[in-house]
């Protein structure tokens, strides 16, 4: 039945359009709150969001937790809908849940229909530039629906965005959560020439150091996402520290296509794969990682308006 309503749902929304059903006055649930009122309680969500990393950052997370021990749900806009843990939780009713921790790559798509039940533990807004504004017309309009992540977080729960960015800063005005910054305190400064990420979040307990020496993947950038997804984890209090957290670092992957080496030198040429990278702000990030190597570019794709 559940499966016959997500259906007719969605046949509904391309058949007469999202914003015809919001105006209806009609009740229309996402895919999201769907899952977050079947999910108990005890299972701990941790949602990022974000123009660009948003993948890397919740495989980080779930590759992280994983090597801890700790049994994760990772999925969302990244592959397996939230619906998909939700479902394990009505299959098994009685028993103790399957995962302890849901990581849930939230699109700004997702968040168009107001949420009631979401209600992620710690909440991540990576970064914020022009993308999908042939969708969300204005940057202000972008920002307010990424933001809609902080909707009914309170006080106990934290939520990190990126420092500086005037859009995000206006979009979260009356959000009550524990806020920490990316890029400064509180929140994580990330030293990318001493491979080293310092967390101060004081209001949940969080001051110490990561290191980094010991990532395999390439790119500066993943010291971001890693530093970020360490932070993200420590702020689900759920019995992990800085320590544990250290030893996870040399085994941590990117998904495929990002800055993914395909093959190593053959006639003396490198070859990388980064066609994730499908807006402006991504591939400047990729071809500043392969600055002082002579480069042959490879750019193909359809122009977005920015």
């Amino acid at each position: 039945m559940w499966m016959l309503w997500l259906f007719l749902l969605e046949f509904q929304l391309k058949a007469t359009g999202l914003a015809c059903l919001l105006q209806s006055g009609k009740r229309v649930m996402s895919e999201l709150d769907f899952a977050a009122q079947v999910i108990p309680r005890s299972i701990k969500i941790l949602a990022v969001t974000g123009t660009n990393g948003k993948s890397t950052v919740v495989t980080f997370v779930g590759q992280m937790l994983n090597h801890l021990g700790i049994e994760a749900f990772v999925g969302g806009n990244l592959g397996n809908p939230l619906s998909e843990a939700a479902f394990h939780c009505i299959a098994l009713p009685s028993s103790k849940p399957k995962f302890q921790v849901a990581v849930v790559e939230v699109s700004s798509y997702q968040m168009e229909i107001p949420n009631k039940y979401f209600c992620p533990t710690v909440s991540v807004v990576l970064n914020l530039t022009p993308d999908h504004l042939e969708r969300h017309k204005t940057m202000k309009n972008y920002a307010l629906t990424k933001c809609h992540l902080f909707s009914h977080m309170v006080n106990t729960k934290l939520g990190l965005l990126p420092f500086g960015n005037q859009h995000l800063n206006e979009a979260i005005k009356g959000h009550r959560f524990n806020l920490a910054w990316i890029g400064a305190f509180p929140g994580v400064k990330i030293d990318t020439e001493a491979k080293t990420a310092s967390f101060e979040v004081p209001a949940v307990g969080v001051v110490s150091q990561l290191q980094l020496h010991n990532m395999k993947v390439m790119g500066r950038h993943n010291y971001h996402n890693a530093a970020v997804a360490a932070l993200s984890v420590l702020g689900l209090d759920i019995g992990v520290d800085v320590e544990a957290l250290n030893s996870t670092i040399e085994i941590l992957r990117t998904p495929p296509h990002r800055m993914q080496i395909v093959h190593r030198d053959i006639q003396g040429v490198t070859w990388v794969d980064d066609s994730k990278a499908t807006n402006l702000e991504a591939t400047c990030t990729g071809l500043m990682d392969l600055k002082g190597h002579k480069c042959v570019i490879l750019l193909g794709g359809q122009a977005k308006e920015c």
